[in-house]
């Protein structure tokens, strides 16, 4: 029995060891099998990348950009060039000059340096007039003796500044030329304008801080500025040419004019506050949407002939809340404790809708041939000498509908040949005060009033 044991174990063993080879046989077989073992047909090539493929810019150096007697380095074909460090100027040439149409410049983070005392010189500058499609991207140009970025010369067209935060610079920090865009950068404490930009141009995404002249100057005209911030400049923090747009931009502190802008402009959603000059300052034919003017030292909001200011709010402003020439209209707006007139506009304009209190002078001011109709007039005239929360001083005026109180004078008007109805008025010092001459509705309560024409005190 033991021996027949034995030999059963022993088979059950070889027939183990037989079934593993098989599987292994198998196995290899089948990896042997997985794919043809000859070449294929045809020559061999490398599958290598030649430098130029992998990285197709030329690298800004003596050797593939060298300078000349005014320049570091001078780029005179077109192509993509980029930094490789950061650069150091010297005194008497420009940091890189573009001398070709069709260049851009990419920075690659890295800095171009001035030193002091090397003369009116640019960080990146071009050569000669009139030349295109130049970009200068990604890095810091500071401490030059001109400008940081320059591509503004006569006729210069289609260039791109992005990314680049241009500071110290005895000259502007950035100029572009004609139809050019200028994104997301920064100007800080340039001597000059921070950003300055020729007509047709885009500034969007931008912040000007302490520059000494302008933060963003954006002339003679069609430009766009989007979204951009400006504070502590030594000009105004915005100026823009004739048919340009300022959108959602702010403006502060700034030793000028918060935001200026020429005739035929559009200035919409933006806010000035706390510059020692006037908040928002509009030429002729200029819109004003959903703008704010807040503690300037001189007036809120001003603008020339045939404007419109609607759904904008100017408070605590040196001197006038709002204030306009001819042929405008003030819709829908709040104008609160300002030191002068809330609202003063001149001949042939509409007043409508507003909210003006606590303005220390007239709530509203009108000369000729105006329409002051539903506004709500509170606590108008707190300064010495005699104001009217609404006060008329030509001819041909129509004053309806408005709702005043605890004004000094409630409707004072001066000068006969306006008419005026349907107002209400309580607890003025003086609710009527109303020159000989006018056209005015019965003056009596509500329950006593029967002429639909008629102003109510109470």
């Amino acid at each position: 029995m033991g021996r027949s044991k034995e030999v059963a174990m022993n088979r059950a063993s070889w027939i183990a060891v037989a079934l593993s080879m098989g599987l292994s046989i198998v196995a290899i077989t089948t990896l042997v099998t997985a794919g043809p073992l000859d070449p294929p047909t045809g020559t061999v090539t490398s599958t290598y990348k030649t430098l130029a493929e992998v990285e197709p810019r030329i690298a800004i150096n003596s050797t593939n950009t060298p300078g000349d007697n005014n320049s570091l380095f001078r780029i005179t074909q077109p192509g993509s060039y980029y930094l490789t460090g950061n650069i150091t100027g010297v005194a008497g040439k420009h940091g890189i000059e573009i001398d070709s149409d069709g260049v851009t410049l990419d920075l690659g983070g890295f800095e171009l340096r001035g030193i002091a005392g090397m003369g009116p010189f640019d960080g990146v500058s071009t050569a000669r007039n009139a030349l295109r499609n130049i970009a200068v991207v990604n890095g810091s140009v500071r401490n030059w003796g001109g400008d940081g970025v320059d591509l503004e010369s006569f006729f210069m067209n289609n260039g791109r500044v992005e990314a680049i935060t241009a500071a110290g610079n005895a000259g502007a920090g950035i100029r572009a030329g004609a139809r050019s865009t200028v994104l997301q950068c920064s100007a800080f404490a340039n001597g000059d304008a921070g950003i300055d930009a020729q007509f047709g141009t885009t500034v969007a995404h931008c912040a000007a801080t302490n520059n000494t002249g302008a933060g963003i100057s954006a002339l003679p005209g069609g430009c766009t500025v989007v979204q951009c911030s400006t504070e502590g400049n030594g000009g105004n923090g915005i100026s823009v040419g004739s048919g340009s747009t300022v959108l959602g931009c702010t403006a502060r502190l700034n030793l000028g004019r918060g935001i200026e802008a020429s005739a035929g402009c559009t200035v919409t959603d933006c806010a000035a506050s706390d510059n020692n000059g006037v908040g928002i300052a509009a030429a002729d034919s200029c819109t004003l949407a959903d703008c704010t003017a807040n503690s300037n030292d001189a007036a809120g909001l001003i603008a020339g002939s045939s404007c419109s200011i609607t759904n904008c709010t100017s408070s605590g402003n040196g001197t006038s809340g709002i204030a306009v020439s001819d042929g405008c209209t003030i819709a829908n707006c709040t104008v609160n404790n300002n030191t002068g007139p809330g609202i003063l506009a001149n001949n042939g304009c509409r007043i409508a809708g507003n909210m003006v209190r606590n303005n220390q002078q007239d709530g509203v001011r009108v000369n000729f041939s105006c329409v002051v109709a539903d506004n709500n007039c509170n606590g108008d005239g707190t300064a010495a000498g005699t104001h009217g929360a609404i006060t008329v001083i030509g001819q041909g005026n129509r004053v309806e509908g408005n709702n005043i109180s605890y004004a000094d004078r409630g409707l004072y008007i001066t000068a006969g040949g306006n008419t005026v109805f349907r107002n209400s008025l309580k607890s003025c010092t003086v609710n009527f005060e109303i020159a000989v001459g006018n056209d005015v509705g019965p003056i009596g309560s509500t329950s006593t009033a029967t002429s639909p024409w008629a102003n109510i005190q109470y």
